[in-house]
């Protein structure tokens, strides 16, 4: 290799290197170690490397060794670079340079140049396959250092809020395009749908193709790998991803044209996981970039996967945090307000009646007020009570054989006085008499009690309560349907939650600490059986079915 063709790689270096003739003569040296002998290139070309060493002995015998041996032997040479000593210790064709005072370190390599032309040729393989070595580990520290800051910047953004959908839209801008040419977000809901929270492309000039890919469901037909990962909880790595299948996963044709027209190359399916349980999917497509992912890259997906995970779960546990604060709040102050209102049309009695000056008629009255609130007041003390009971674990049942009939019968009596009071209409379609199932027989009341008093609370004046008792083949039913003011489709979910309730506290119309449904499931649920609900929503009446077991033959 010429003393020109060495320097035109050679300054590319990070490190210093020279170019030795057979007898130890400098045929040429890079910028860097130039520099790091505070001399120019051009004067170290010629000097022979003894001549810079401080022992001329130690430099001969390691130049004979370099010329009789491969690899080359490990050695030290000093040299004085501005009248201080600085040692090159040789080992192999590497010679790392120490500085002293604690200077920083240069690695420098020794090249001998062997004598004739056939020797010359495999010397220059040698030190193209070196300088080729070098150029991709240099590559391999870039590109780690921009997957560390890639990882580095996605942290301290997925910590900065606690909004769910804010932060995977920020994952998705974050990818594009330092990993993807276009990302989507993919969530599962509670009822296992899956929204589009996030679409992001590096192209702004497909603005309408990701606003097409944003407002089609995810996975239309179902068969989108995609669906697989959320399903299993594995990711997936398409290095080649075919276009035959883009109409396995298209709605209809004109989506089919939208995908073809995104111009899939490779892609990368991670899930989004927390505490064992799959939360959603990021998906990561290259287009116009053609570039292909591998191993590394999904490796780097799943672990920026696994941060989003993290700070997604944190964010829903803040939220329900917050709901529960929340619930808690209003929980306490519908207490107040259903504790008080009864206590006070008490105390206003008792002051009217102690002080004598009402008729008989009146007093008969105020007696009726005082019971009926103290009634109310026992039933709330009551719910609250079961409730504690049910949370500590203390709550007891007395299970012997009963006629589900006769149990959802004697509920029927108790609410109708509040029932024909409100002119709402109790029809009971019964066809299980005789039926037998193994319960408590006050608490299976409390149950039936409890979603009738519910009914008719809900339902307005001239409405229908119906409530149907039958037999199925390994269970009783009883279902009881209103024509009330029904249940909104977002709160559906709750509504046998403990302290829940649809109406806040400020605008509420019907009074209750809305724990009678979640006494009724806990109950349901302690006698081995289940409970529903269904409505069609707000102002569609609301259907409410428990099944229990039938008693087992003898």
């Amino acid at each position: 290799m010429t003393p020109d063709a060495f320097r035109s790689f050679a300054d590319s270096l990070p490190e210093g290197m020279l170019l030795l003739s057979g007898d130890g003569t400098i045929l040429a040296a890079n910028r860097r170690l130039a520099d790091s002998l505070q001399q120019a290139p051009e004067v170290l070309v010629g000097t022979p490397l003894t001549a810079l060493c401080e022992d001329a002995r130690e430099a001969t015998r390691l130049l004979g060794e370099w010329s009789r041996n491969s690899p080359l032997p490990s050695g030290t040479l000093t040299v004085r670079v501005g009248g201080a000593p600085v040692r090159f210790r040789a080992e192999g064709s590497v010679i790392e340079h120490v500085a002293h005072a604690g200077h920083r370190q240069l690695l420098v390599r020794l090249i001998p140049r062997p004598q004739g032309p056939e020797q010359e040729s495999d010397l220059d393989e040698e030190i193209l396959a070196l300088v080729e070595s070098r150029r991709r580990a240099e590559e391999e520290r870039a590109g780690s250092a921009q997957r560390w800051q890639f990882l580095a910047n996605a942290s301290t953004a997925l910590g900065s809020s606690l909004d769910v959908d804010q932060v995977l839209r920020t994952i998705a801008r974050l990818s594009v395009p330092a990993l993807a040419d276009w990302c989507t977000v993919d969530m599962l809901e509670p009822d296992g749908s899956v929204r589009r929270v996030a679409v992001t492309h590096a192209d702004p000039t497909k603005r309408d193709l990701v606003d097409m890919a944003a407002t089609y469901p995810p996975d239309p037909q179902g068969k989108h790998p995609r669906t697989a990962v959320l399903r299993t909880g594995r990711s997936m790595l398409f290095a080649e991803f075919p276009e035959e299948s883009l109409s396995e996963i298209a709605a209809d044709e004109r989506h089919l044209a939208a995908l073809r027209s995104l111009a899939y190359r490779s892609a990368m399916i991670v899930a989004i996981k927390a505490r064992g349980r799959t939360l959603g999917a990021l998906t990561f497509a290259t287009a116009e970039s053609d570039r292909r992912y591998g191993p590394d890259d999904l490796a780097l997906v799943g672990d920026l996967a696994h941060r989003a995970a993290l700070a997604v779960d944190n964010a829903r546990l803040y939220a329900e945090a917050q709901e529960a604060n929340r619930v808690k709040d209003e929980f306490l102050a519908t207490v107040s307000h259903e504790l008080r209102t009864p206590l006070s049309s008490m105390m206003n009695w008792i002051a009217l009646l102690r002080q004598g000056k009402i008729g008989p008629e009146q007093v008969s009255r105020g007696l009726e007020v005082l019971q009926r609130s103290g009634e109310a007041q026992a039933r709330l003390i009551d719910d609250i009570l079961d409730v504690s009971r049910i949370v500590s674990g203390r709550l007891r049942l007395q299970p012997q054989p009963v006629e589900v009939s006769a149990v959802v019968r004697d509920a029927v009596d108790t609410v109708r006085p509040a029932a024909d009071a409100k002119r709402v209409r109790l029809e009971i379609v019964d066809d299980a008499v005789g039926v037998r199932v193994l319960g408590d027989p006050a608490r299976l009341q409390q149950v039936a009690w409890n979603l009738l008093a519910n009914g008719v609370k809900f339902t307005p004046e001239g409405g229908r309560v119906t409530v149907l008792v039958e037999r199925k083949p390994q269970e009783a039913r009883i279902v009881i349907s209103d024509t009330g003011e029904g249940i909104a489709p977002e709160f559906l979910p709750f509504v046998f939650d403990r302290f829940r309730q649809a109406e806040r506290v400020a605008n509420r119309r019907h009074s209750g600490l809305g724990l009678g449904l979640a006494i009724v499931k806990h109950l349901v649920e302690a006698h081995g059986g289940s409970v529903e609900a269904q409505s069609e929503g707000r102002g569609s009446g609301a259907t409410f079915c428990v099944r229990l077991p039938l008693v087992p033959p003898r």
